[in-house]
Parts: structure tokens; C-alpha cells; sequence
């Protein structure tokens, strides 16, 4: 078997549903750019779950490679082993993988370093990406145009002085047993 070469490049594990994903990227998106690495998204996450969450990152205009990983005992060993291993022992690097093993703080080892890694978990603070900003809304821009039938909307929030989003997490509800939260 071939010795897989990361040097010069960054591979982010994505998972979840889709604020997940564009937390995961934007930070991955910004370490690599800011360590002139290359970003690689892994993926295989979702051959474990296809049934629970879909990837959607290809809704925008996101050109990185895919990491090829398709190997269900490695991807099992990435996605599930490494994580406990990691929130057992309470660590947030083991070899070259990085984990976000506590959502709530950000993991400062990571803000200053410049090596290849490959991250997992979810990385959901802003303070991964926030001198990545423009580069990032122009990432998550669609790639598709506005249906006729929503151009008047789209017309309206953009004249608007304050528009505001909300987002309604409809698919976690409609699981049985989280009905009545």
C-alpha cells in the first residue's frame, strides 16, 4: 500500500448538517490559506450516515480536491475511534490529527501553528476564520441563480436596511423521541 503524502496540505473531516459543514470549512479554509497549505475535505463521514445528514457543501462555490478515502475500517477508525480516543484521554492532537474535542473553547494550539493537519470536529467559533471573512462570503455564495418566483424576495432583503435570517432546525425534530423538546 502506498504511503499517503499530507505534507503542504490540510484535510478537514466533514460531518453534520449544514452549518456543521460551513463551520468545518471556513475553518479548515482559513488555516490552509493562511499557511499556504492545500485544503482537502474529507467526506467519508457520510458513507457512515447517509441515511442522517447529506452533504451540501457542493451548493457553493467551493473548488477543493475530495480527499479519496473510501476504506470503511480507516474511515470508521477516523470518524469514530480517534474522537473517543481523544475525549477519553482529553486530548486535541494525537500525531497529525487535530480535534475540537470541546465546542465551547476554542482551541488556541492550533491559532499560531503552520503545519499540515487533519482536522475533526466542529469548530464552531468564528474566531477560526474571522480574518478570512470575505473570502468566505464569497465562498458561500450559491452557485445557482434565484428561481423567477423568488426574485422578488431576494429584491426585497437586498433593499432592505437591516435584513435578518432565521433558521428553523426543522431536522432535528423530526425524530421521535426529540418531538416534545
Amino acid at each position: 500500500m502506498k504511503k499517503m503524502d499530507h505534507r503542504g496540505r490540510v484535510v478537514i473531516s466533514i460531518s453534520g448538517g449544514l452549518g456543521n459543514q460551513m463551520f468545518q470549512y471556513a475553518m479548515a479554509k482559513n488555516y490552509a490559506v493562511k499557511n499556504n497549505l492545500e485544503l482537502y475535505i474529507d467526506k467519508s463521514w457520510y458513507i457512515l450516515n447517509s441515511k442522517q445528514r447529506l452533504f451540501m457543501l457542493d451548493k457553493f462555490n467551493i473548488k477543493e480536491n475530495i480527499f479519496p478515502l473510501k476504506n470503511i475500517i480507516i474511515i470508521k477508525i477516523i470518524h469514530i475511534l480517534l474522537p473517543k480516543i481523544a475525549r477519553i484521554l482529553n486530548i486535541t492532537s494525537f500525531f497529525n490529527f487535530v480535534f475540537d474535542i470541546n465546542v465551547c473553547k476554542v482551541n488556541k494550539a492550533i491559532l499560531g501553528k503552520s503545519k499540515p493537519y487533519w482536522f475533526i470536529g466542529y469548530w464552531q467559533s468564528e474566531k477560526y476564520f474571522l480574518n478570512s471573512k470575505k473570502l468566505l462570503i464569497n465562498t458561500f455564495s450559491s452557485t445557482k441563480q434565484v428561481p423567477k418566483e423568488g426574485f422578488k424576495e431576494k429584491l426585497a432583503i437586498e433593499k432592505a436596511i437591516n435584513p435578518i435570517c432565521i433558521h428553523v432546525r426543522r431536522g432535528d425534530y423530526l425524530n421521535a423521541k426529540n418531538i416534545n423538546i
